[in-house]
């Protein structure tokens, strides 16, 4: 069974959503693939909130009002089981390593308003053609 951790990343105020992603993509990923090395989830997938180009950068809404959705991108961490998932902490939460990780969060996202949540089962249902 797969060991799913969700995150909502929150933007830094007055960082516009596409600086927000590259600074995600360009840097922060590769400096956390550098850090766990070995040690990275099976998966790690990034999912961006569709917002508008202009201020105040409005999600994109289906369904609700824009102001329901205050994070910019659901970050997936998929472990292979728990051990995965307890060697990836072990080094995650040494002092040295929250250093690196955290200086580089404040350059793109409100770290004051991180939060991680373990999953359950993932149900999921395809129909039709492939994505």
């Amino acid at each position: 069974m797969a060991f799913i951790v969700l995150m909502p990343v929150f933007r830094k105020e007055g960082l516009s959503p596409a600086d927000f992603k590259k600074h995600y993509e360009d840097v922060h990923v590769p400096l956390i693939s550098s850090i766990f090395g070995d040690l990275m989830p099976a998966r790690y997938t990034r999912h961006y909130v569709d917002r508008s180009k202009d201020p105040p950068h409005d999600a994109t809404m289906l369904i609700g009002q824009a102001s329901d959705v205050p994070y910019d991108c659901l970050t997936e961490l998929a472990f292979a089981d728990q051990e995965k998932l307890d060697a990836f902490n072990a080094v995650f939460y040494k002092p040295e390593i929250q250093e690196k990780i955290q200086g580089d969060e404040a350059n793109f996202m409100q770290h004051d308003k991180m939060m991680a949540v373990k999953l359950e089962d993932v149900c999921e249902s395809r129909y039709g053609s492939k994505l």
